[in-house]
């Protein structure tokens, strides 16, 4: 997280995009958005498409954004919490305007955090920023490699439920509109990823993560009623056999050929 900050500080560009070693620009992305920054100096974070690629960068496929199908701009708050608010967890799919980062204090408590940069660019929005979608794919970063240990499921499940939640509190206020607005994106879209990618099909430990995790979504989510009504997806995942998601899986990798695209490798 420290990196992240020290990178920007040293930047010397108008804008800052974060991307990781494995994370690459798709073929005219920057021609892109070079053009998108001429055209428009009003934008203070960009949240750009992108290609999913797999194992060796040779194997791709066109992400499905949840609620946004066209290139969309929004300068209020709440909508831009209500589209893309966790979306821009996913650091090579944001570019920013540098000028506004900088105007952000305070980060510093969650440096530590997984993901510290949600703080300044929630905060941006906050303070009235603007927000673009681009639809076009303009990078591609590498998924089903974000894991530090065989052992972390839990640690990886916190991250993506408490830790996310305490940066929206902190930037948003604990009952307010946008935090409840990320509180329901976390329950319905995230906990039943995160337990079946991290507890079911990446960790051995399955039974100590599913109680422990179910745990922790009681602490932060027993207020919320859209907890209960998502149960149906919830209580599944945790109680089923590791092997049987795996068998899934294997079925669900042999078809991808017939919705994916073959790359030269990079």
């Amino acid at each position: 997280g420290r990196n992240f900050f020290k990178a920007v500080s040293l930047a010397s560009g108008k804008y800052c995009c974060l991307m990781g070693g494995d994370d690459i620009f798709e073929a005219d992305g920057i021609k892109t958005m070079l053009d998108e920054f001429k055209n428009d100096g009003s934008i203070d974070i960009y949240h750009v498409n992108f290609y999913m690629y797999f194992k060796d960068m040779t194997l791709k496929r066109k992400s499905k954004h949840k609620f946004l199908k066209n290139t969309a701009v929004f300068d209020n708050c709440l909508a831009s919490v209500k589209n893309a608010a966790l979306d821009l967890g996913q650091i090579s799919s944001i570019i920013f305007k540098k000028e506004s980062w900088d105007s952000i204090l305070g980060a510093q408590q969650f440096y530590d955090y997984s993901a510290p940069h949600l703080y300044p660019l929630w905060s941006i929005l906050k303070k009235g920023g603007k927000l673009k979608y681009i639809r076009q794919e303009i990078v591609g970063y590498r998924c089903e490699n974000s894991f530090f240990a065989k052992d972390d499921a839990y640690e990886r499940f916190y991250i993506l439920t408490a830790q996310t939640r305490q940066i929206a509190e902190a930037v948003f206020g604990k009952n307010s509109k946008e935090t409840k607005s990320i509180d329901k994106d976390i329950i319905k879209d995230h906990i039943f990823a995160a337990i079946v990618f991290f507890g079911k099909l990446s960790r051995p430990h399955s039974v100590k993560f599913s109680i422990k995790a179910f745990k922790l979504m009681f602490s932060l989510y027993w207020r919320q009623s859209i907890f209960y009504l998502e149960l149906y997806k919830i209580i599944p995942a945790l109680l089923c056999p590791a092997f049987v998601l795996k068998f899934v899986r294997f079925v669900y990798k042999k078809s991808e050929k017939y919705f994916s695209h073959q790359t030269p490798p990079r």
